[in-house]
């Protein structure tokens, strides 16, 4: 059988995934403009492949053609599945919202002051306490726990 290539735009975000030695993905949802695969790895756990008209988030793959719903591996620059392939034809940068905080693996400096950032940043623990306590107590219309 012949191989066939479906070209496909790629998130920046996914390069080490995508150049990676193949792996097994987990289909967890589908519609018809979009298919959701968990990829088990931790930097992209969640990978979306979609059509241009879907929603480009910014773990996406973006083709004309989704993949059917049989067993689908990631790596060596692309997807593959039977004797179909969709190989990465150029990469995109997802947009990063202004005044979004820098990620940072240190949960310590996440949790503690948030001087500097820009941003309030979330306490590390509701327990104990109730929603009614938190409707009102945020900036805007929403609380503080929403």
């Amino acid at each position: 059988m012949a191989s066939r290539q479906i070209p496909v735009a790629a998130s920046a975000l996914l390069s080490g995934l995508l150049s990676g030695e193949p792996r097994p993905l987990v289909e967890v949802a589908r519609t018809r403009i979009s298919v959701h695969f968990e990829t088990g790895d931790a930097s992209a756990p969640v990978i979306c492949v979609c059509t241009p008209e879907a929603v480009h988030l910014p773990n996406s793959l973006l083709t004309a053609e989704l993949p059917s719903a049989s067993s689908v591996t990631i790596g060596g620059r692309g997807l593959q599945q039977s004797v179909t392939s969709w190989r990465v034809a150029r990469w995109w940068r997802p947009a990063r919202p202004v005044g979004l905080p820098l990620p940072t693996a240190d949960l310590v400096h996440l949790f503690g002051s948030a001087d500097g950032l820009g941003v309030t940043l979330p306490r590390p623990s509701y327990d104990g306490l109730s929603p009614e306590l938190l409707v009102g107590a945020g900036a805007g219309l929403t609380p503080e726990g929403d």
